[in-house]
């Protein structure tokens, strides 16, 4: 069976009842009529439901003697004339590729999905009400759609036709959704068809299904408690750069102090040419209070704005890592309740997961985080893997708070590795505490100004990490970890940022090993591993 187009295939008293004392007309799920599997695999055109009860009124002189209850605009749109009417909701459900207008003034769109489902039997859903704590709908079946909804009600009442958004989440599969309105320029919904895209594949990002996010709570590759983790949702609007002018509450304004700042006004009111150049202490006459907004956040040298944050640690501080960080985004927006956590306590209010909007993708191993989302407390291996996307300065939300314009930051480039000690200086630490030592010195100053850094000579300088401390300290471990910042770091002179830098790591132990350098370069990556092997000391004494 499949879709009816032909209207031979329709038999009075088998797939269509006609009531003159009624006036209604029925279809039925019989004959050659079928409701299933899905709705664009089902049920009858309004083409071939219209032509066949022209036929019907033809050649039925029973029929003939009543006026035709169908007005057939063009194929997609028709309307119940004549007092005539569906019998009941099954035959609205019936008709295919055709909106309708009924006697009463109920209105129905039918809504056409273009693009295949990864998996048939998924039920997509809607809401015809704008807002993010607003229920959905299910369409009545799963699969690729084609079925009406109701628009507005009997004397047009309710009037849903001005949103429409429909949803295609499912397990493990990427995630669709689609603003009717929005996307093609409607003013508002009328009793047609509409063909829009919804489409799913498989998601191989979400590394945990629904299941293991909400039930078995536990990460598959960092162990981190899933129920732990939470998103934020931050009240705000505007996101402008200040200028001298009044401000109203909870509008987000970047000041033009070096670096620039951003701030929430909690109290309504002015700000004047002094003020602008730092909000937070507003040195001049304003009337407007400012507050530090909550969603800045530092990539580099530059703060930056944010209204949605993640914070991927659970209370034993450990952090997912990417594919879990998505797997549980995308969890979250599963649900049917509110997922905002509230951390900051600026009452944005009840967010639904199933109708907000999309939180991470991952492409090629890096997560991205969607236009206004910032990631709090990631593993920090995975620092240079994610591609945050602000809200940028003047570009504005739209009615879900989300950036009209958005631009992807990135953290300088973080190189990080292990150092690997041998067994023989670890236990001397074990022995004595106080009797090893490590340091790693840059080996030469070849990106630089040549200004003679290298190892051995009495210029040499010790590494800095990412946050600026020299790289040396007691042997703790026999893998100690290190991290450096290669896009900014120039100690080694003016141009050696961003370059390979070479070094020497040099290890003692007043007894059980020897003293030993080893050399090795870091390069813009991650994963770095620099053996340091002593021999046995076998002559140290220090008698007591």
């Amino acid at each position: 069976m499949a879709k009816r187009i032909d209207p031979d295939d329709l038999n009075q008293g088998t797939e269509v009842v006609i009531s003159t004392a009624a006036k209604t007309i029925q279809l039925l799920v019989a004959g050659n009529l079928v409701d299933t599997p899905t709705g664009a695999t089902s049920g009858v055109t309004g083409k071939a439901f219209y032509s066949f009860l022209k036929e019907e009124w033809k050649s039925d002189v029973a029929l003939n003697k009543f006026r035709f209850p169908l007005q057939m605009i063009y194929e997609a749109q028709f309307i119940w004339i004549n007092g005539w009417g569906p019998a009941d909701a099954q035959t609205r459900d019936l008709i295919r590729d055709a909106g309708f207008r009924e006697t009463d003034g109920r209105e129905n769109a039918c809504i056409i999905s273009l693009g295949a489902f990864n998996d048939a039997t998924v039920t997509a859903y809607y809401a015809n009400v704008a807002g993010l704590s607003q229920t959905t709908s299910t369409f009545d079946k799963p699969g690729e759609l084609n079925e009406n909804i109701q628009i507005k009600g009997t004397g047009g009442t309710p009037d849903n036709s001005g949103y429409f958004k429909a949803f295609l989440r499912a397990d493990q599969d990427t995630y669709a959704e689609y603003n009717l309105l929005t996307e093609q320029g409607l003013d508002a919904l009328t009793y047609q068809a509409y063909r829009l895209p919804l489409a799913s594949g498989i998601d191989s990002d979400a590394v945990d299904n629904y299941n293991q996010v909400g039930v078995t709570d536990i990460g598959s590759i960092s162990g981190v408690t899933y129920s732990e983790l939470s998103v934020d949702y931050i009240q705000g609007t505007g996101y402008v750069t200040a200028t001298a002018r009044s401000y109203v509450l909870d509008e987000i304004v970047k000041d033009l102090a070096t670096p620039a700042r951003w701030y929430r006004c909690t109290t309504a009111g002015t700000a004047d040419a002094t003020d602008i150049n730092d909000l937070g202490t507003m040195g001049g006459a304003g009337t407007a209070v400012f507050t530090a907004f909550e969603g800045e956040r530092q990539i580099g040298t530059n703060y930056y704005a944010f209204n949605r944050i993640i914070d991927a640690n659970d209370v034993g501080l450990t952090a997912a890592r990417i594919p879990e960080i998505h797997s549980w985004a995308q969890y979250q927006l599963s649900l049917s309740s509110d997922i905002n956590a509230d951390t900051t306590g600026t009452t944005f209010g009840t967010v639904n997961g199933d109708v907000a909007r999309l939180l991470t993708s991952v492409v090629a191993g890096k997560l991205n985080t969607a236009p206004g989302v910032f990631v709090d407390n990631y593993d920090v291996n995975d620092k240079n893997d994610i591609n945050f996307f602000d809200i940028t300065v003047d570009g504005g939300v739209d009615s879900e708070y989300v950036p009209l314009s958005s631009t992807q930051r990135n953290f300088p480039f973080v190189a990080a590795g292990n150092m690997v000690f041998s067994q023989n200086l670890y236990d001397a630490y074990v022995a004595d505490n106080a009797s090893t030592k490590y340091t790693m010195y840059f080996t030469n100053d070849d990106a630089g100004d040549n200004l003679g850094y290298d190892f051995d000579t009495s210029n040499a300088i010790i590494v800095n990490d990412n946050s600026a401390t020299p790289i040396t300290g007691n042997i703790t471990a026999v893998q100690i970890g290190f991290d450096y910042d290669y896009s900014n770091n120039t100690q080694r002179g003016t141009g050696s940022d961003g370059t390979d830098a070479p070094v020497t790591i040099v290890a003692i132990a007043h007894d059980g090993a020897q003293w030993v350098e080893a050399t090795g370069t870091i390069t813009e990556a991650t994963g770095l591993t620099f053996n340091v092997n002593a021999n046995d000391e076998l002559n140290y004494s220090n008698p007591t």
